[in-house]
């Protein structure tokens, strides 16, 4: 389920922003030290195969659906 644009107020959004931050930080400073030139090649397809699935819309009984 995705929130709609304007759904939360800035006083619980912005916490959790700034409660990812450091997450980010941390993963991107992993992902520069573990991924070297020949692992790239397998993320990028891992990657598009990912997206690709994730477009694929299974119907759901009451007229919805989801994506995978």
């Amino acid at each position: 389920m995705h929130v709609p644009d304007g759904f939360l107020a800035p006083r619980f959004y912005l916490p959790l922003w700034a409660a990812a931050v450091p997450a980010w930080i941390v993963a991107l400073r992993r992902l520069r030290r573990e991924v070297d030139e020949r692992s790239l090649p397998r993320l990028a397809a891992a990657t598009a195969v990912a997206f690709a699935l994730s477009s694929i819309a299974l119907p759901l009984p009451g007229g919805t659906s989801v994506h995978a």
